[in-house]
């Protein structure tokens, strides 16, 4: 029986090996594999830690509204000056949004 090609095989082409890395100083002197880390993946990292630090922390600083609503009851805010730098901060507030 005989078999005839389809296709005629495609030419092989020669390869060039890829360019090595050279080790970290403590991995060649040791004898072993090294791995680096780039600083964007440890800024990264960073970013990440920091991030999840703030995700942490409660968006209502339950003692600082205790703490007002105290204030509020002993009637602390109904002095004139007070009420006016509460006034101003809410504006400026308002204006930046």
């Amino acid at each position: 029986m005989l078999i005839d090609p389809i296709g005629r095989p495609k030419e092989i082409t020669k390869s060039t090996p890829a360019a090595k890395k050279e080790a970290a100083p403590e991995a060649k002197s040791m004898g072993m594999d090294g791995v680096s880390i780039s600083q964007e993946a440890k800024s990264l990292s960073r970013k990440e830690k920091i991030e999840s630090k703030i995700r942490a922390v409660p968006d209502v600083r339950v003692e600082k509204v205790r703490e007002a609503k105290e204030k509020i009851a002993e009637g602390v805010y109904l002095q004139e000056a007070i009420a006016e730098k509460i006034a101003e901060k809410l504006a400026e507030r308002i204006i930046k949004i």
